[in-house]
């Protein structure tokens, strides 16, 4: 199990959206280093970097990996972004 005490960042994709936004704030009001990922610039989005969010548009999000290994699982989410230079040398 995870305990929010051994925690120090929180990334969150989709987090232009109101759901997730909700729970960045949620996490940055408990001093939580919190950044994410989401494909478009929201309005939603501006706000949370006025209030230092650092927040990854488009291209800029490769992927993410979490691994438990205290509890024996390991669990992961992999987004992979194919980045436009990569496309241009082939």
């Amino acid at each position: 199990m995870i305990k929010l005490d051994d925690i120090e960042r929180i990334y969150f994709l989709g987090i232009g959206g109101i759901g997730m936004s909700a729970l960045a704030r949620y996490f940055m009001a408990k001093h939580f280093k919190v950044a994410g990922y989401d494909r478009d610039q929201s309005e939603i989005c501006i706000s949370l970097k006025k209030d230092s969010c650092e927040i990854f548009l488009d291209d800029e999000f490769i992927g993410l990996v979490y691994i438990e290994e205290d509890e024996g699982e390991i669990s992961y989410q992999f987004h992979m972004t194919i980045l436009r230079e990569d496309l241009l040398d082939s």
